[in-house]
């Protein structure tokens, strides 16, 4: 018979949660964000014509645009690590609701039978 105090909660097991698994990284960010470099900056002007990237002009623009790079790599981490924690709290509340919610109830008959049957075929 289906015991809801020993059923095996797995799926809902998220204590090795990989944020990384849903497509945001802030090494790839910042990998991405390479070609905007100082370096990528002054590559790319000085291939134009007429225009000396190592100049006044272009060397205080290519300064602020890496302290704005900077920080948005810095405030893209913060984000990152802010949601990887919120999203393990909701986990750990899912699955207390989850194991408080099913203390002590009997399961309905065709759901007990389902279970029987997938365990029967494992």
């Amino acid at each position: 018979m289906f015991d809801v105090k020993t059923f095996d909660f797995k799926p809902f097991d998220f204590k090795n949660f990989d944020p990384k698994a849903f497509g945001f990284s802030p090494e790839a960010y910042t990998e991405a964000l390479k070609a905007f470099s100082p370096e990528g900056i002054r590559a790319a002007f000085a291939k134009l014509p007429g225009l000396d990237p190592k100049s006044e002009p272009f060397a205080a623009g290519i300064a602020a645009h890496n302290k704005a790079t900077e920080t948005l790599v810095r405030d893209s981490r913060a984000a990152l690590e802010a949601w990887s924690t919120l999203v393990a709290n909701q986990v750990a509340i899912f699955e207390d609701t989850v194991k408080t919610a099913f203390a002590g109830v009997a399961p309905a008959p065709k759901a007990a039978r389902a279970v029987r049957t997938a365990k029967a075929r494992a």
